[in-house]
C-alpha cells in the first residue's frame, strides 16, 4: 500500500468553528510564497507553531520567501489580525518524527490574543478522549476553520526525543500544522496546552499523531523559551535563539 494523505474515518465528525475567543481563535491559516497553505497556532507572544513542511522550500532556495499567518481566518476575513513571519527554526533531521517548525511573528499577536501553552505527551493519557484538533482542511473548502473534540491518542512509538501517538481524529490535507490540544489542570485552574501539530503523511500504516521533543542542540539552538514551564513575563519576546537548555514539545499526525 502506498503512502496516502490524511483521512476521514466515517462518519465525518468535524464542525465549522465560529468561536473566535480564547483559545479557539489562536489557530489560523498559513499562506507561503510557494503557493502552499496550511494551519498554525499561536504558542507565545511572538511564537507560532506549525509543521516543517509548511515552509516555502523553493522560495527559500531562491533567496526570497514569505509566510503569512492569519489567526481565526474565515472565508478570507482577518478578524484577529495578520502577521508575516520574520524567522523560522526547525529540526534538520529528515525523519517524519521531526516535521515541526517554530516561527517568529513580526506582530506580537499573542500579547492581546493570548496563547496556548505546550505540553509533553504523557502516556497516562493513552486512549482518553480528551483532545481537540483544529485546522483548515482543504476537503472542506480550506477557507474556514473546522474542529473536532473528543479525540483520543495512544502512544505508538518513541525515537530519540520524539514520541508517535496514534489517533483516529478526522484530519485531511490543510490540517497540517494545526494543533492537537487539551486543557491541563494547574494550580490556577485549567490551562489549554498544545501537545503537537498535525503532519501530512508518513510511511506508517495507521494514522499517527506525533508528539515531539526538541532540545537546543537539535535545531540549531532553537528555544521556545521553555513555553510549557514559564511565567507569562518570561514568555514575552517569543523565540530566543541563544544558548541554553530550553525545551519545546510538538505533535504531528501521519499515516500510510
Amino acid at each position: 500500500m502506498g503512502i496516502s494523505d490524511l483521512h476521514v474515518f466515517p462518519p465525518e465528525n468535524r464542525r465549522v468553528l465560529t468561536d473566535r475567543g480564547y483559545p479557539w481563535g489562536l489557530t489560523g491559516k498559513l499562506f507561503n510564497s510557494d503557493g502552499k497553505e496550511g494551519s498554525g497556532v499561536i504558542v507565545g507572544h511572538r511564537v507560532m507553531l506549525c509543521a516543517k513542511h509548511n515552509r516555502p522550500v523553493r522560495s527559500i532556495a531562491q533567496g526570497s520567501w514569505w509566510i503569512k499567518f492569519v489567526p481565526a481566518s474565515f472565508d478570507g476575513a482577518t478578524p484577529l489580525g495578520v502577521t508575516f513571519i520574520s524567522d523560522i527554526r526547525f529540526p534538520l533531521a529528515a525523519e517524519p518524527h521531526f516535521d515541526m517548525m517554530v516561527c517568529r511573528m513580526y506582530e506580537p499577536l499573542g500579547v492581546n490574543l493570548g496563547f496556548y501553552g505546550v505540553q509533553e505527551w504523557d502516556d497516562d493519557w493513552d486512549d482518553l478522549a480528551h483532545f481537540a484538533a483544529v485546522g483548515y482542511p482543504a476537503s472542506l473548502g480550506g477557507t474556514r476553520p473546522f474542529f473536532q473534540t473528543g479525540c483520543a491518542g495512544d502512544e505508538y512509538d518513541t525515537e530519540s526525543d520524539a514520541t508517535l501517538v496514534s489517533t483516529f481524529a478526522d484530519l485531511t490535507p490543510g490540517n497540517s500544522g494545526g494543533p492537537f490540544w487539551t486543557n491541563i489542570q494547574v494550580s490556577g485552574g485549567l490551562d489549554p496546552r498544545v501537545v503537537g501539530v498535525v503532519k501530512r503523511r508518513s510511511g506508517r500504516r495507521k494514522p499517527e499523531l506525533r508528539v515531539q521533543w526538541i532540545a537546543t542542540d537539535q535545531a540549531r539552538t532553537i528555544r521556545a523559551q521553555r513555553l510549557a514551564r514559564m511565567t507569562t513575563a518570561e514568555r514575552d519576546g517569543g523565540l530566543d535563539t541563544g544558548s541554553g537548555a530550553g525545551r519545546c514539545w510538538f505533535f504531528t499526525q501521519m499515516l500510510r
